[in-house]
């Protein structure tokens, strides 16, 4: 086996791999990649391109920081005005080899899609995404694959298992999804707060086949309700186990879609229990430490004390500090008169014992 390391912080510029690259592991445990699109000033949509590899290779344990916009709408990022080009993945395997591609251990945060992998059979695993504007995961092309033990959340979309790039003849695979936790956040689709359907396919879409798993969604009238029944028609007989988390406090209407019957739907309160229950239980158990935020706030100037004895004069009302340490302090008075002549001083005292 042929590792090869990716180590420090890329700083916007694009990691890319082809076909000429010989490794079967790309080790990224101490890298750092970034990403954003427009309307953002610095832009890098695909930071991390692994590109026709040839042989089964496995891309490991990174973080992406993401600085996509948080407020722009859907659209516009989608296709953006010229020259600008719209779209991103923050981990992609494009044109994967025959003998599969595997992505594990990353951190991702505030990413258009999160893992993109075209064109191989795949493995996804052990993977936590904190805000997509598009989808957490994506293999549209329909190879069999597997994905398993994720967090996802504040997503547009879910898992994209299918779009208008799946070929007819991919009805007959099945992808396993395991222990998936897919969030749904409210993001600007013209000009409405709102999501995309947790699960999105094609006609040509493969069966998925889920266990043991949840996905909440954060508006009950959110869009996409004909992709939803048509991935739901996508399930797998053998699914089992799974919830379907209405996390507002608002009834599902009467025109939402069917689910499958291995969903168990919660509304409310025990919809937000258990998705609490649910992340909090990945995150203890997860095999990663999250990331800096993309810009931090700087730390704030300590708030300075003093330990002081006060007395009061009975008979003047004069009050009288005592304290052990060196300070200089601007005294205010309100207006009060003094023998300063002012209604501010800047007084400076020594230690004194009281």
């Amino acid at each position: 086996m042929v590792t090869r390391t990716v180590t420090g912080d890329q700083n916007w510029v694009q990691y890319k791999t082809d076909e000429a690259d010989v490794f079967d592991i790309l080790e990224c445990t101490n890298a750092i990649f970034r990403t954003a699109g427009w309307p953002n000033t610095t832009q890098q949509r695909y930071p991390l391109l692994v590109d026709k590899h040839v042989g089964a290779v496995t891309v490991q344990n990174g973080t992406v920081l993401g600085e996509w916009s948080l407020t722009e709408e859907w659209g516009r990022m989608y296709t953006p005005p010229d020259p600008f080009k719209g779209n991103g993945a923050a981990v992609f395997v494009r044109d994967g080899p025959a003998a599969g591609a595997t992505v594990k251990g990353w951190r991702l945060k505030q990413v258009w899609d999160g893992i993109r992998i075209t064109g191989c059979p795949f493995l996804i695993e052990n993977c936590w995404l904190t805000i997509a504007r598009d989808d957490v995961v994506e293999v549209d092309d329909g190879f069999p694959g597997t994905i398993q033990n994720i967090l996802g959340e504040e997503c547009f979309t879910g898992l994209s298992f299918g779009s208008n790039s799946t070929k007819q003849g991919q009805e007959t695979n099945v992808q396993t999804y395991t222990n998936v936790l897919i969030g749904m956040g409210l993001w600007n689709r013209s000009g409405t707060l709102t999501h995309a359907s947790p699960l999105k396919s094609n006609y040509y879409s493969p069966q998925v086949l889920i266990t043991n798993s949840d996905f909440a969604i954060s508006r009950v009238d959110h869009n996409d309700f004909n992709n939803l029944t048509r991935s739901m028609s996508k399930v797998h007989s053998s699914s089992a186990n799974n919830y379907w988390l209405n996390l507002t406090d608002n009834a599902l209407p009467t025109n939402y879609p069917s689910l499958h019957g291995s969903f168990t739907v919660l509304n409310g309160s025990a919809a937000r229990e258990r998705w609490s229950n649910r992340r909090d239980a990945f995150i203890a158990t997860w095999n990663g430490d999250p990331p800096p935020d993309p810009d931090p706030d700087p730390d704030p100037m300590p708030t300075p004390t003093i330990d002081l004895v006060v007395t009061v004069n009975p008979v003047t009302g004069a009050l009288r500090f005592v304290t052990a340490q060196t300070y200089s302090a601007a005294v205010l008075t309100a207006g009060a008169s003094n023998s300063f002549g002012s209604d501010e001083e800047t007084l400076t005292a020594s230690v004194s014992e009281p």
